[in-house]
């Protein structure tokens, strides 16, 4: 009896730990038809018929308008514009964007543009082992005064939309 409890709770276990484990709902591959910006790409997935506008998880790179955003950009696109990729879905966003890892030949576009210094990594909460990972390789981008790190103190993409919001704001009360 014992042993048929044991062997239960084994099998719940196993299908439970996963979702758990906070990994990926789906993976698909596709072609990269555009890039947006330096953190959103639109996939093409042949296999489904149907195109996929994919947020990179994660990953916070510089405003347009920042130093090092349109580098950012331009990283992001050199890298995997009209390239075949695979996608790991983690989650869909309230504008049904998909925030996804986007792989090519193996390798986390992701953690590239954070240990490249393109980006900033964002806790998220969706997955400890990733958030871990892009924290890491930020920290290696600091540390090696990569991409934007060579600034001596480059403005955060959340302030800097605060910032160009409240200047907006400011213009538009004069006129």
């Amino acid at each position: 009896m014992y042993r048929i409890i044991a062997v239960i709770v084994l099998v719940l276990f196993l299908l439970v730990a996963p979702a758990l484990a906070g990994g990926p709902k789906f993976i698909v591959s596709g072609k990269v038809e555009k890039v947006i910006d330096a953190s959103t790409v639109l996939v093409d997935l042949p296999t489904r018929s149907m195109k996929m506008t994919l947020r990179l998880y994660g990953v916070e790179p510089p405003h347009m308008s920042q130093p090092c955003g349109a580098k950012a950009f331009a990283m992001l696109k050199r890298k995997i514009l009209g390239k075949n990729v695979t996608v790991d879905i983690h989650e869909k966003t309230s504008s049904k964007q998909m925030i996804s890892i986007v792989r090519y030949n193996g390798r986390s576009i992701n953690r590239d543009m954070v240990a490249e210094g393109w980006a900033w990594a964002v806790k998220t909460g969706l997955d400890a082992g990733i958030d871990t990972e892009l924290a890491d390789a930020e920290g290696e981008a600091r540390k090696a005064h990569r991409g934007m790190w060579k600034q001596q103190n480059p403005e955060p993409p959340g302030e800097c939309r605060k910032r160009l919001s409240q200047q907006e704001r400011k213009t538009s009360k004069k006129n």
